[in-house]
């Protein structure tokens, strides 16, 4: 195999020397065609791209997503310090938006007219009747006392009272739940309605200055009110999401009064303007931190190498694995999730490694006098074993992720396994054609490389201070593993979240409860529906009680035992004709409040719900009634909550068969369980394929060891490190253990190649050229990842942060650690002085 492998190199080197054009024009076409193809990747950014395809609830979702339009609201807020303004641009806001083709509809009022005049029909009827006998018994009194003779025995009976009656209707848990909506907590006294779908001049006083309509979306100080849209299109559309938001700009313009007050803002809220802006954020911080990434890449190749040819012998080949790759990967797989969209930024970080190793062990022979044909021989033959080792070390490492659940390592692991291959593939085919037609059109005069001193002292015991350095790392690793122990996951995804995305408006009371995390409840019949959510009620009394709604259904809107209350409001009807008749002018005036409240002779049904009922709960189809709604306190953005939110959600899928229930917050709580229990399992699998593609390719027990020991050494420290700079495992900086496991094995694959065979002449000065191709390459990968440290994104400065920390622990073990264990292990075992980079008269001096 080695000799196919050295003839292949031969001839493939012997061509480049003579059409080396040809070579890149080939090159050149494959990646015209990557490119191309390339355009056809598209990123997946919601959650559940990231589960497995049988994971619950995801069928319930992709439900949801396709019937009901009100699971993604849009939100047009309205804040200032002037309450009457912020009603009167909401109006407008409302009245511009509907004209827009793409809405279903939009709300700025909950109207709650149409139960206030029945609000009688929400009364129990044992209460009706009480009312209907307590109103005879005061008209029995009267003409007893009206008539010579007549004794009463009794004292009269108390008039009704106005306020105790609100305040038993106000007291039901249906309307309480009610009241929640319209953001009341008791019955208001509201001057006569407008007819359905007509304004009203209704208004309800919730603070001394502050007179606002029934119902309207607004906080109860009134300086921030809301218009709720229910929009045809999706929101992961970005496209669409980018031309709504427009539209919104312009009318917020077009509202906007030409003497504005200072406080006014006019803003937008919901996923139709989540997804454009946190798009516009990443690819604001992508822009930045590639420019500075760019930027710190070139200074570090420049202070490596001089001119511009390495930067063409570096880059060009990374380029092209990149389009090649990107080719693969959009036949292969061309919808990538969130995490799986970082593959590029894997591979550069991996490729560069190639370039690096190629470029300093070439500049090398160049230096020592070989000629461009000779030098490229002779990086080949000594960097072909190595480069080969890593390439399989790092894509076995990748390609064992694909045994993960998680869909987010899983296919990430295929895709980088591919990219490493490519890699390296490009690097091997091109550079030597760009060395020589670099060489042909701008002749080498001069080295490549910049010199590196390393003024290292002769030292008398150089075994003890390997034995030290071993010694000494592996205590500091131990304790560093203990102290790693306390690394811990981020759990609450707000501190995720860009602040620049947050439009900074407290707007939550202005939706009066309905801004919490829903659960959407789908059945195939509203029979089905109803039943589920009273046997709901009936198992959980407990969530029936509170201030708001927990569940809402048609029948949240219609009261039960409607024949029978009807029945009792015509007693009471019948008993205040009664009174009118037989009592007194002032006697009649203490009942008038009742008699507007009596006119009620029909029930309440689904099909004489208010609009905005009905437009609430009609699914895509128009079918009413279908499903519901059920809110939770729950916080959408606190994965723990979501994980207890999914469970529950599972648990009432299996209790409750007649209906689905679909929650798109619910599935953080399926996604960082996947998460949090495959990241062991991703180590596990990642280690394991590094070890086994070391022992594949150097069919050595105790080399995989060696490779494999200076990166759990320095995985440890790392771990450590996080705890001390509080740096949290995320959804987003997960990537950066696969990543650095592959360029922390390759480092120890040079290292550990270098000095094999260990010659107290020889393996200083190739471990040497070894530990400058190492030292380059990682610190060029750090400098590109750790540029992310200055994103606005905290994800992606957590991102940043870790890729530093672990590559520089990895380099340490790498150029530090390792060298010395293999001192001890392949080195002289006496203290003569001639051992590894510790004789001041070896070529490390100056290199």
């Amino acid at each position: 195999m080695r000799n196919v492998w050295s003839r292949l190199i031969s001839a493939h080197l012997r061509f480049a020397q003579r059409q080396p054009h040809v070579v890149l024009l080939v090159a050149t076409l494959v990646s015209a065609v990557g490119v191309w193809l390339g355009q056809s990747i598209q990123v997946n950014a919601n959650l559940d791209a990231l589960l497995p395809a049988d994971s619950p609830l995801l069928p319930a979702i992709d439900e949801m997503e396709a019937r009901v339009p009100s699971s993604s609201p849009f939100y047009l807020l309205v804040a200032s310090d002037d309450p009457a303004l912020n009603q009167e641009l909401a109006k407008a806001l409302e009245t511009g938006v509907q004209q827009w083709p793409e809405t279903r509809y939009a709300l700025r009022r909950r109207d709650p007219s149409f139960f206030l005049d029945r609000r009688l029909l929400f009364l129990p009827a044992e209460d009706l009747r009480d009312l209907a006998y307590q109103v005879e018994d005061i008209v029995d009194f009267e003409e007893c006392a009206a008539v010579p003779g007549c004794v009463n025995l009794d004292k009269r009976p108390p008039d009704p009272n106005e306020q105790a009656l609100r305040d038993r209707i106000a007291t039901q848990p249906s309307v309480k739940a009610l009241l929640g909506l319209f953001g009341l907590s008791t019955i208001p006294d509201p001057k006569p309605q407008a007819p359905e779908g007509k304004p009203s001049d209704a208004t309800s006083t919730t603070g001394p200055e502050t007179a606002q309509e029934l119902g309207s979306l607004c906080s109860p100080d009134g300086k921030v009110c809301a218009v709720t849209v229910f929009l045809d299109g999706s929101p992961s559309n970005l496209a669409y999401s980018e031309r709504i938001l427009a539209k919104t700009a312009a009318l917020f313009e077009q509202v906007k009064p030409a003497n504005a007050p200072p406080s006014l803002r006019l803003e937008s809220s919901g996923p139709y303007r989540n997804a454009p802006a946190t798009k516009r954020n990443v690819s604001n911080d992508l822009s930045l931190t590639a420019g500075l990434s760019t930027l710190l890449m070139v200074v570090l190749v420049a202070l490596q190498f001089r001119g511009l040819r390495p930067f063409v012998l570096i880059f060009m080949p990374l380029l092209y694995a990149a389009a090649w790759t990107g080719g693969v990967v959009a036949l292969v797989h061309p919808t990538l999730n969130v995490i799986s969209a970082f593959t590029m930024a894997v591979l550069a970080g991996l490729g560069i490694d190639f370039g690096v190793h190629m470029l300093t062990h070439y500049g090398t022979e160049r230096s020592a006098g070989l000629s461009v044909d000779a030098a490229l021989t002779s990086t080949f033959q000594k960097l072909g074993g190595p480069m080969g080792m890593a390439c399989i070390t790092s894509g076995c490492g990748f390609g064992a992720l694909m045994a993960a659940d998680f869909r987010g390592f899983a296919e990430m692991g295929g895709m980088a396994a591919i990219g490493v291959a490519l890699a390296l593939l490009a690097f091997l085919i091109t550079f030597p054609a760009l060395v020589q037609l670099s060489h042909r059109i701008w002749p080498e005069r001069r080295t490549l490389l910049r010199p590196l001193r390393l003024p290292l002292p002769r030292l008398r015991h150089p075994a003890r201070l390997a034995k030290g350095f071993v010694i000494v790392g592996v205590l500091i690793a131990a304790g560093s593993a203990l102290v790693g122990t306390g690394v811990s996951f981020e759990y609450d995804f707000r501190n995720l979240r860009p602040k620049t995305v947050s439009h900074g408006i407290g707007w939550k009371q202005a939706m009066h409860g309905t801004s919490r995390s829903a659960v959407v409840m789908l059945a195939d019949t509203p029979e089905d529906l109803e039943r589920t959510a009273a046997q709901l009620r009936q198992d959980f009394p407990e969530r029936t009680q509170g201030e708001q709604a927990w569940l809402v259904t048609p029948a949240s809107f219609i009261p039960e035992q409607q024949p029978e209350r009807l029945k009792a409001i015509e007693m009471l009807r019948a008993a205040v004709q009664r009174a009118k008749k037989r009592l007194s002018a002032e006697e009649q005036a203490k009942l008038q409040y009742i008699e507007p409240l009596l006119a009620i002779e029909q029930p309440i049904t689904a099909t004489a719900l208010p609009r905005w009922v009905q437009q609430w709960l009609t699914d895509q189809s128009g079918v009413f009634g279908t499903f519901g709604l059920m809110y939770t306190e729950l916080r959408g953005s606190d994965a723990r909550a979501m994980e207890h939110l999914a469970n529950e959600l599972v648990d009432f899928s299996q209790r409750y068969p007649e209906v689905r229930f679909a929650s798109g917050e619910a599935l953080l709580g399926l996604v960082v369980p996947g998460l949090r229990r495959d990241a062991p399992k991703m180590i596990f699998l990642a280690l394991m394929g590094l070890f086994l593609g070391t022992i594949l390719i150097g069919r050595s027990f105790s080399r995989a060891i060696t490779v494999l020991l200076p990166l759990v050494l320095s995985t440890c420290c790392a771990l450590a490190l996080m705890v001390a700079l509080d740096l949290k495992v995320n959804l987003y900086n997960m990537l950066v253990f696969p990543l650095s496991f592959g360029i922390g094995v390759d480092g120890a694959v040079y290292v550990v190649w270098a000095m094999s065979d260990y010659d107290p002449k020889r393996t200083p000065a190739a471990l040497a050229v070894t530990a400058r191709g190492v030292l380059g390459s990682t610190l060029t990968t750090a400098a590109g990842f750790g540029s992310m440290a200055v994103a606005s994104n905290p994800g992606l400065v957590s991102l940043g942060l870790l890729a530093v920390t672990m590559l520089l622990c990895s380099l340490a073990g790498n150029l530090i650690w390792l060298p010395a264990f293999l001192y001890l292990k392949n080195g002289p075992p006496d203290a003569s002085g001639k051992g590894l980079y510790l004789d001041p008269t070896s070529e490390t001096r100056a290199l």
